[in-house]
């Protein structure tokens, strides 16, 4: 009893959920599409997205499948919901972004070996400044949500923090105004990801499961994602936010098809840059394989993690995971096919963990 209770309350609060971000999105739609993709636990604008009608719709994960999702890793949670646990498991096996200091409560404390216990906010503002280039990133959440790039610009005595300029006056009031932020050390893409647009950060978002019939770890799907003028300096894909999606195919690690979203929130085919004209389609993951491989092997010795949404940097000597997540957004890769038609085991282990 205390079970079904349990789903049906799950059910409700993603229905409220799929309606609140219903009412956040930039783009029109009709009742039709309205109806449509309520209807089939999908926000109406990814009617417009996936280019979804009646006959194909029941082929893609919804929004409701992929918040039921969260439960997979239900018993793993706080490992990708706090940073700096993800931080301290992960840098076992893959390399991560140094966390130098936790700002909470008004303290800014030291999380690293080698550091004093705690420094001021002024302390701080001298750190940026040797530093050049940082990250302020929340404890908790996820699609990038609060995340702030800060740089110090010497010539000019100026901090800069995404879209603001600071003084160091602005900026230090800007600092004490954060609560339970991570401040960790900038991951600098190597030349294959500035290639693709320089003035972002460009991810890869990388999808693992663990296949319930073999026990054994598998890529189920992988897209680059790629930032622009409007997005910078950071990469975010869909809900209006920009950005573009890249394909990757998982067994060559090549950029396979990409596409961005247009004002009327529906996909558009590209091979280039819309900004730069760079060419896009047609290159290849620098260390595609060894990516693979880390991954897999973090997820054997760390098995409980069943379901994995990574985000990784590729750098000129490897990459490095900036971040995981326990129920993986997927327009990423669904603007491109269903998540379904990636890798037949993908159905089954959605199947297995009853999310479909």
């Amino acid at each position: 009893m205390l079970k079904k209770i349990k789903y049906v309350f799950q059910n409700v609060m993603i229905l409220i959920n799929i309606l609140k971000e219903e009412k956040k999105s930039p783009f029109k739609t009709s009742i039709k599409q309205k109806m449509l993709g309520l209807g089939n636990g999908f926000q109406s604008e990814k009617v417009l997205m996936y280019g979804m009608d009646k006959k194909n719709i029941k082929s893609f994960i919804s929004e409701h499948d992929r918040h039921r999702a969260k439960r997979i890793n239900e018993k793993a949670f706080h490992v990708f919901d706090n940073k700096l646990i993800t931080e301290r498991v992960l840098s076992r096996f893959v390399t991560v972004p140094e966390c130098y200091y936790i700002i909470n409560n008004g303290k800014v404390v030291s999380s690293a070996s080698g550091h004093q216990d705690s420094i001021s906010f002024e302390e701080l503002l001298v750190f940026i400044k040797q530093k050049g280039k940082l990250v302020l990133k929340p404890i908790s959440g996820g699609s990038g949500t609060g995340v702030q790039v800060v740089t110090y610009e010497r010539e000019t005595d100026t901090y800069h923090t995404n879209k603001e300029s600071h003084t160091s006056l602005g900026m230090f009031e800007f600092l004490k105004r954060l609560n339970n932020y991570l401040v960790q050390d900038f991951v600098y893409q190597g030349s294959y990801s500035s290639a693709l647009f320089p003035e972002s950060t460009n991810t890869i978002r990388v999808l693992t499961m663990i296949d319930p019939d073999t026990n054994e770890p598998f890529i189920a799907a992988a897209a680059q994602r790629i930032g622009n003028h409007k997005t910078k300096p950071i990469d975010n894909f869909g809900g209006g936010r920009g950005g573009i999606s890249v394909r990757v195919d998982t067994e060559t690690g090549q950029l396979a098809s990409a596409v961005k979203i247009d004002t009327t929130g529906r996909k558009q085919a590209i091979t280039h840059h819309p900004d730069t004209q760079a060419e896009l389609v047609g290159r290849t993951v620098p260390n595609w394989d060894k990516i693979k491989s880390d991954l897999l092997m973090t997820i054997s010795k760390n098995p409980y993690l069943k379901y994995v949404g990574w985000d990784i940097v590729v750098t000129d000597d490897g990459f490095t995971v900036i971040e995981i997540n326990s129920f993986s957004g997927v327009s990423v890769f669904q603007v491109h096919q269903p998540l379904t038609h990636y890798d037949k085991r993908i159905k089954g282990f959605y199947r297995h963990h009853k999310v479909l």
